[in-house]
């Protein structure tokens, strides 16, 4: 700005005072005009300031006209500057919110006091939340003429508040309809030792039998709840996690107030606080059926590995008897000779005896270990087992000894079975006998008969088994029981809890091959000082075939003069089973291979009434013989003989009626008798 000239006066004294005074005046103006200077420069700051603020600021007559606004509120309203300044409320706003704020308005100028209001402004995309600071303005006198506003945009912070309560709505809904899951809250000092719960969800009352209000009260009643062992586990899960601020799980053992007793997984995770308190957010689940159904298939699992077991060694074992029964039948058949040949007074004649009666008593061994094996052929028929358990029971009584008592409890109407007879007397027998053996001084044994039906739950926990009828057989004593860890091995091949040289230790494992192998289910319970029940389920016989149960003794004397091919590949078998039939008056054509029995049967003259033929045997089975020789010979009669059967020669070893079949090792007469069997089919 230019400065004014310098006037032209005359140099007098008064012109002097006048000249003093005009300089002086002249300095006055200067520093007027430099105060304005600077106030027009801070006001041009003030304005770039108000002009670039952020937030919306105004000013407004008491008549609630906008004297002056800045673009951020003119842009808040979704107009310019020009278009708002000179403007009423009621010219931008709803005639709702323009009254609200003349309202706050007038209460600002009637009251001199600043006032706080929060509007809602309407735009397209959504209304826009706001909160307004109303501050008055006076005049020299004190009147409010004016008042200054601010706003600040608090949409964001509105929208973050509402979803933060509508999360939180959303987690008690949920945290409420989870039976089985808790949410917490537990505070604790800085030592780390829990305080107390801060929060619980609602299913604490399903989970621990108490209200929110009794556990946020009192934290102690959940803990109480807790196994000792377990609630002293969860305490050192919790010191750690404090030691290291790291999450933790727990599985522990709780005890409801009904008595039930549930498993808990708590899973948290610590924050420190700025005073040092430690804070564990976290979960509590119950997961007893998660761990009932882990007990199940763990139980499964072992059922698995057992089974395995027993068909491993069972494959071995018959293997073994197999190989056993024709070194068995060579002992039997010479001992049988030899003392066909000796005289009675001979002093060796008791020898002989002695040879035969444990060549005899090993072949019983190997018949329970074909038994247990699951390949020990069988006869099976259609069987009431009443009637045939009745017809045991004094044998079994004279078996058990007068000390222990059999009671016998038929059940009624009892359904038919599909079994060989002389497998059941074997498992009646062998658990009668183990019943006695539990018994100290006198007892009773109680073999009971009964209908069920196996459902799809029980079979859910017994590996191998389907759903359907079956007749049940219990045999329970009264004797000293059995542990658990007793239970675990009783069908393992050769265990034994009898004093060593008392038992083979194949008996309860006969007893698991033969109902195995008819498709039957096995159920023990025990405990020490209650006695055991051994409960044997049977399939129902839906159409019964075969005779009804009996064992028949052969009516026709065992000798003959027929023509027989003898089929067997151990050598000293087939020689000694030659022998046999030759002087029971039989013409024998012996062959030790399918193939050498194929020739002899085409090169022979004569007519060929038995063939008789080992089932096992390299290159072609018995019954593949058999097939190949009845094209040529329909009228052929067969015999088949083995130690055992197995599925593709027998279907699991279940002969049918038509077959006639000789039980290897054999002795002289159960030979001469299938033979005469044989023959007159």
């Amino acid at each position: 700005m230019s400065q004014p000239p310098v006037p032209d006066v005359t140099t007098t004294t008064d012109g002097d005072e006048r000249y003093e005074a005009l300089l002086r005046e002249l300095e006055d103006s200067r520093a007027r005009l430099a105060e304005c200077e600077r106030r027009a420069a801070a006001g041009d700051e003030y304005r770039t300031i108000l002009e670039r603020a952020p937030d919306p600021l105004f000013t407004l007559n008491l008549e609630g006209q906008y004297l002056y606004v800045n673009p951020a509120f003119a842009a808040g309203v979704g107009r310019t500057v020009a278009q708002v300044v000179g403007k009423r409320f009621w010219d931008l706003f709803p005639k709702e919110l323009a009254d609200q704020r003349f309202e706050a308005l007038s209460a600002v100028a009637r009251t001199g006091e600043p006032n706080v209001i929060s509007v809602i402004v309407p735009q397209p995309e959504g209304g826009r939340h706001f909160v307004t600071a109303i501050t008055p303005l006076f005049d020299a006198a004190g009147a409010v003429t004016a008042v200054l506003g601010s706003s600040k945009d608090f949409t964001h912070t509105r929208q973050t508040e509402r979803a933060l309560l509508d999360s939180e709505a959303r987690l008690h809904t949920l945290s409420a309809n989870l039976p089985d899951v808790m949410l917490y809250e537990l505070v604790g000092p800085a030592d780390g030792r829990p305080a107390g719960f801060s929060y619980v969800s609602p299913t604490v009352e399903h989970l621990h039998g108490c209200s929110a209000q009794d556990a946020l009260r009192d934290g102690g009643l959940l803990y109480a709840q807790l196994l000792p062992e377990d609630a002293a586990l969860l305490r050192e899960r919790e010191a750690s996690s404090f030691a290291t601020l790291c999450p933790f799980v727990c599985e522990v053992r709780s005890r409801h107030p009904s008595g039930e007793l549930r498993w808990r997984q708590f899973s948290a995770t610590p924050r420190r606080s700025a005073d040092g308190a430690i804070t564990w957010s976290g979960i509590e689940t119950d997961i007893t059926e998660r761990k009932r159904a882990e007990q199940a298939n763990d139980a499964l699992e072992a059922q698995l590995l057992h089974a395995q077991k027993m068909e491993s060694v069972g494959r071995l074992a018959g293997g073994v008897a197999h190989d056993f029964n024709n070194m068995l039948g060579v002992i039997l058949g010479h001992a049988d000779m030899a003392l066909e040949d000796t005289p009675e007074d001979a002093p060796i004649r008791e020898d002989l005896r002695q040879i035969r009666g444990a060549a005899a008593r090993s072949a019983d061994l190997t018949r329970q270990l074909l038994a247990f094996a699951r390949k020990q052929a069988i006869l099976p028929k259609a069987l009431n087992l009443n009637t045939t358990i009745a017809g045991l029971l004094k044998m079994l009584s004279r078996l058990i000894g007068a000390d222990v008592r059999i009671e016998w409890l038929p059940g009624d109407a009892l359904w038919p079975v599909y079994m060989d007879p002389t497998q059941l007397d074997q498992v009646l027998m062998n658990l009668c006998v183990n019943a006695r053996d539990a018994i100290v001084g006198a007892g009773r044994v109680t073999l009971e008969t009964a209908n069920v039906v196996l459902d799809q739950a029980y079979c859910a926990t017994h590996l191998g088994v389907v759903p359907g009828d079956f007749v049940r057989v219990s045999v329970r004593d009264d004797g000293c029981g059995m542990d658990a860890g007793t239970l675990a091995q009783i069908f393992e091949p050769f265990f034994t809890t009898k004093p060593t040289g008392e038992g083979t230790g194949l008996g309860l494992s006969t007893v698991y091959g033969i109902v195995k192998q008819n498709g039957g289910v096995v159920d023990v319970r025990s405990a020490p000082g209650a006695g055991t029940t051994f409960s044997l389920f049977f399939p129902k016989c839906v159409a019964a075939t075969g005779a009804a149960a009996g064992v028949h003794a052969p009516s026709l004397a065992p000798r003959g003069h027929e023509t027989i091919l003898l089929v067997e590949d151990e050598p000293t078998l087939l020689r000694v089973t030659t022998k046999l039939l030759e002087r029971m008056g039989y013409s024998v054509l012996a062959a030790d291979t399918p193939k050498a029995a194929l020739r002899l049967c085409r090169a022979h003259p004569s007519e060929i009434h038995l063939l008789m033929t080992d089932i096992v045997m390299p290159d072609m089975s018995g019954y593949e013989l058999a097939r190949e020789l009845l094209a040529s010979f329909p009228h052929l009669h067969r015999l088949f003989m083995s130690g055992y059967t197995t599925h593709a020669q027998a279907h699991d070893g279940i002969l049918s009626d038509d077959v006639s079949f000789l039980q290897k090792p054999f002795t002289v007469q159960d030979l001469g008798a299938k033979v005469r069997e044989a023959l007159q089919r």
